[in-house]
């Protein structure tokens, strides 16, 4: 078994270097954003490919270590919940790239009323994907748990956004190509917590052998605290 061990461990090491990269696009992004930084912007862009490589490596040793090792229980979890973290890692590359790609067509600066806004979104959706992969790398449900909670902010934030730029464009039509850009990027941020709140959702799976996917939280129960342990 300590064959099984090793490669196990190389998928949390390479799964740890796929989270960190992710994190670094989504800061840099939503920075290239706010100071219209194109060259930023490109950078983030050119990261995506590190993020599909690491993607592909971990699919192919997950893969390996199903048929060559028969993992049992919680080893089989965790093999199938890092194919799952690594599909919501890569799709947040994907979004920090579609953010990124906005910054190229602004025609000006991100207004002050927005900039605080955007800010404070992606700083929560930031700390959303933080807390869900520290949650994951610590086996830590009451952490996921917690983090899914913050959803409910994010998706405040994002009608909020959304109706403040869709009124700007219908006072100002000149304005409308950038009004547009800010709706994408604030979509992009939400994709990026509910990706987030995936990962959380396969901690929860992860952990005890049970899925919480479409499940209302209200419905889901604290795990410490009320006597509930792991199926194993």
């Amino acid at each position: 078994m300590k064959m099984l061990e090793e490669k196990l461990e190389k998928v949390r090491y390479s799964l740890a270097q796929m989270a960190g990269v992710s994190q670094i696009m989504l800061k840099d992004s939503i920075k290239a954003l706010l100071n219209t930084d194109r060259d930023l912007a490109k950078n983030v862009i050119a990261k995506d490919g590190e993020v599909d490589k690491l993607d592909n490596e971990i699919e192919d040793m997950c893969f390996k270590i199903l048929a060559m090792y028969n993992p049992r229980a919680f080893d089989l979890r965790f093999v199938i919940s890092a194919l799952r973290v690594t599909v919501d890692l890569e799709r947040i590359g994907d979004s920090c790239v579609n953010i990124a790609k906005q910054v190229k067509h602004l025609s000006y600066p991100v207004q002050k009323n927005f900039q605080d806004d955007i800010n404070s979104m992606a700083n929560a959706a930031y700390d959303m994907v933080e807390n869900s992969l520290k949650s994951f790398f610590n086996n830590d449900v009451k952490l996921a748990l917690q983090t899914i909670k913050r959803d409910d902010y994010i998706d405040k934030m994002n009608k909020k956004i959304i109706t403040k730029a869709a009124n700007h464009i219908s006072a100002n039509p000149q304005m409308a190509k950038d009004g547009v850009s800010l709706i994408y990027v604030v979509r992009n941020i939400e994709r990026i917590a509910d990706h987030a709140t995936n990962i959380c959702e396969f901690v929860y799976f992860k952990e005890t052998g049970k899925s919480i996917k479409h499940t209302y939280f209200d419905n889901v129960k604290e795990i410490l605290g009320n006597g509930e342990n792991s199926s194993d």
